[in-house]
């Protein structure tokens, strides 16, 4: 029994160390390409990806926002695929910032890629879900699909969410409801 005690911590540890290289090349998979850093925080954090995804994200929280706002700019040129990739790249130092998937689904809803700036939209509303904008993008998007009542219920919940001193939000929900509304009666009309 004493011989075998000592063989079965070998093995425990093998099989540790071997777990690590696995969760590692998850990690790798994940765009966090130090293995050995990876490695050296799963030992750290006992084995949980969950901490060492926060360390990462902790680490890479500044190198998000400069691609946030690389995006912002070219959003501003026009240069909506470009800005698309920013906000990809951001989120995939940072994923769980609401604001970036936000910002990528402007772009996306710019390049007329309603499909994808509605699932951004919805990701966005389940990480922070008193995120205005997400609710305004997605009334952006149903519009976009022509699917008009579930935008003009998209802008509606953006103005549940709204202060009252958010004026220009305010309006502009007010007015895209008012077109989602116009929309409708056309289509009733026609049918």
């Amino acid at each position: 029994l004493c011989l075998i005690m000592p063989a079965f911590g070998l093995f425990k540890g093998s099989r540790q160390k071997q777990k690590y290289e696995q969760q590692a090349q998850q990690l790798v998979k994940l765009g966090f390409t130090d293995k050995d850093r990876s490695i050296t925080l799963l030992k750290e954090y006992a084995g949980d990806v969950n901490l060492v995804l926060e360390e990462y994200y902790d680490l890479y929280r500044h190198e998000a926002d400069k691609y946030k706002e690389e995006g912002n700019r070219l959003m501003r040129e026009d240069k909506y695929y470009d800005a698309v990739e920013a906000y990809t790249k951001s989120i995939q130092m940072n994923p769980r910032n609401a604001v970036f998937y936000g910002n990528r689904a402007a772009a996306y809803i710019q390049l007329e890629m309603y499909k994808e700036a509605l699932i951004d939209s919805n990701i966005a509303k389940q990480i922070d879900p008193d995120y205005i904008k997400s609710y305004i993008r997605a009334g952006a998007a149903y519009f976009g699909m022509e699917e008009y009542q579930k935008s003009y219920d998209s802008y509606i919940k953006a103005l549940k969410k709204l202060d009252m001193t958010d004026v220009k939000n305010y309006a502009y929900c007010l007015k895209k409801m008012k077109l989602c509304q116009t929309e409708m009666s056309a289509q009733s009309v026609s049918k």
